[in-house]
């Protein structure tokens, strides 16, 4: 491991098509956010470091036009209507239900995911190489890591038993995620318990109910609600003595004991590029969408050594970051 920056497996292309604003163009950008404008300030603004990087500056080139669902997902359908309304050049969007929210509406404004949960299995594209349609962007890869919490979980608490997942519902992508990780956790001797929060609601009464059923460590499966309010779930989680594996390292850096995947900055960065491309004239149909091929593994010494966890000199090497 020890790859800071995310290498991401497949080239897009930029082909000529029907969909794009012209560059010297004041291009709309739609941003349809998951969560609140505070928990997601830090990957809007990668965002549009990103832009920078692919020259093209705000207000000049482009103009970020977001609406947040505050973590209600069922608001999708009511905002994405409101943005289309204003004449956007690209829609960006994160969850799986926000890209199907986005699609039901519009089937010529280009849609780039960013950091979105299995994209073909989940019918948002008809392949990486090729998605088809208006849709393209980046996964995270969270359907192929999900076996690797539960051997975290081994490494960092060797005589646990009980693994605790939260999932919310509300995401379509999360139960194939969760008997992936039912299935590892089967072969191992360990029982899982899966613990549903949509990620609107009341987070502290939550890990009341967690706390009740004593899990040796509690995991995440991926969901942009839950990276919206990392801090206030990592402090929660300190607070009940509940070690937490987050499905990103910006969870140990929140105060979580550990976490593992794709940096979401990266991706978001990452997610600039499509913009440029669709608004030089690219069509989404032939650009293929991009998966992270490393990973950083990030754990949060200052957390394991309040909860009392001794983490294996195996595990530290393997660390990217350990947070001191």
């Amino acid at each position: 491991m020890n790859a800071r920056a995310a290498i991401f497996g497949l080239t897009a292309m930029s082909l000529l098509g029907g969909y794009g604003a012209h560059a010297e163009e004041v291009a709309r950008v739609a941003w349809l956010g998951t969560g609140t404008i505070e928990g997601s300030a830090e990957f809007v603004a990668a965002f549009r470091e990103g832009m920078k990087e692919q020259g093209l500056a705000e207000g000049k080139h482009y103009v970020l036009d977001a609406r947040y669902a505050d973590n209600h997902y069922e608001r999708f359908p009511v905002l994405v209507q409101d943005l289309l309304t204003r004449g956007p050049s690209v829609i960006m969007v994160v969850t799986v239900a926000s890209v199907r929210a986005a699609q039901r509406v519009t089937r010529t404004v280009p849609i780039v995911m960013i950091s979105t949960t299995d994209p073909v299995g989940s019918g948002l594209v008809k392949s990486l190489s090729h998605p088809g349609g208006n849709t393209t962007g980046l996964g995270n890869m969270a359907e192929d890591v999900a076996e690797k919490y539960v051997q975290l979980f081994r490494e960092l608490r060797p005589r646990g038993r009980r693994l605790g997942v939260l999932i919310n519902p509300s995401n379509p992508s999360s139960r194939p995620v969760l008997e992936k990780i039912r299935n590892s956790a089967r072969h191992q001797g360990i029982t899982i318990h899966a613990i549903e929060f949509v990620g609107a609601h009341d987070l502290e009464q939550v890990f009341r109910t967690i706390a009740r059923d004593t899990p040796d460590a509690l995991t995440l499966i991926a969901d942009n609600s839950y990276l919206d309010r990392r801090a206030e779930l990592c402090a929660l989680a300190v607070q009940h003595r509940i070690p937490v594996f987050g499905f990103a390292p910006d969870f140990a850096d929140a105060g979580c004991a550990a976490g593992f995947g794709s940096p979401r900055r990266d991706l978001f960065r990452r997610s600039a590029v499509y913009v440029r491309k669709l608004l030089d004239g690219a069509n989404p149909a032939d650009l293929p969408v991009e998966l992270p091929v490393t990973f950083e593994l990030v754990v949060n010494r200052r957390t394991t050594n309040a909860l009392g966890i001794a983490i294996p000199k195996t595990v530290l090497t393997r660390a990217d970051r350990v947070i001191q």
